[in-house]
């Protein structure tokens, strides 16, 4: 199997470039935006994904790939998309922008937690593209309100709808 690693990245710096360009500031959240322009990535690469909305706007996306041994406990890559509010005189660049300078993508949620979640875009979409199963099934969440207490994101997702999350396993920003 030949990867093209230059392909997978240039794909995840342009899915992290339009993640930032997404308003999510939380409050309010508008997570929306960004559910859906994870949604049609994974569309576009036979992914199928569900979008769950605790309130209007306050959307969290799931998606899963079936691994080859479905008795495995699943890996879940869990991100969020809201950010925390950005006072923009105190930044040189629009925080919004994603601009591309020093070697940088510039924008609010590039490090906290967009890039994370362009990451695991990337993982699945590669997967997919390759034709590979992961040995159990791997879940992707990209979840809303997590900067204001996660009540419209993991928390909806874990009361709500247990069945699109339960995992063994879980890999998030802490690790």
């Amino acid at each position: 199997m030949k990867i093209s690693w230059q392909t997978i990245q240039d794909e995840a710096l342009d899915v992290l470039r339009a993640l930032i360009r997404c308003d999510t500031t939380n409050p309010p959240g508008n997570e929306r935006i960004a559910a859906d322009l994870i949604a049609e990535t994974l569309a576009r690469h036979g992914v199928e994904s569900v979008i769950r909305e605790s309130a209007p706007t306050r959307a969290n996306l799931v998606a899963r790939i079936a691994g080859s041994d479905r008795s495995r406990e699943a890996l879940l890559l869990s991100s969020h998309t809201d950010v925390v509010p950005a006072e923009r005189s105190g930044w040189s660049r629009d925080p919004f922008s994603a601009d591309l300078a020093d070697g940088c993508v510039w924008g609010r949620g590039s490090l906290d937690m967009k890039s994370k979640c362009a990451m695991d875009l990337a993982l699945i979409t590669a997967l997919k593209r390759a034709g590979a199963a992961p040995n159990r099934d791997l879940i992707l969440a990209a979840v809303a309100d997590e900067e204001a207490g996660s009540d419209h994101g993991a928390k909806f997702l874990v009361e709500r709808h247990p069945e699109l999350v339960r995992a063994g396993w879980v890999l998030n920003e802490v690790g």
